[in-house]
């Protein structure tokens, strides 16, 4: 996987999953207004973070 398509997804994964656990909540509460608002910038971040790792902890070590 290359480190665009990894980010592309991981963001993607983030979100959705962000929004569904939000959802849930504010199905309880009515307020739908916070999913209008999802952590972008947030989700950018750790896939960042996230690609480091993979590739310190996974690609390096097998190709070592």
């Amino acid at each position: 996987m290359n480190e665009e398509s990894f980010k592309t997804q991981f963001i993607s994964s983030f979100l959705a999953a962000w929004c569904a656990n939000k959802y849930e909540e504010c199905s309880r509460t009515v307020d739908h207004e916070i999913l209008s608002r999802p952590p972008v910038k947030e989700a950018e971040f750790l896939a960042n973070a996230a690609w480091d790792e993979y590739v310190d902890k996974i690609i390096n070590v097998n190709t070592g």
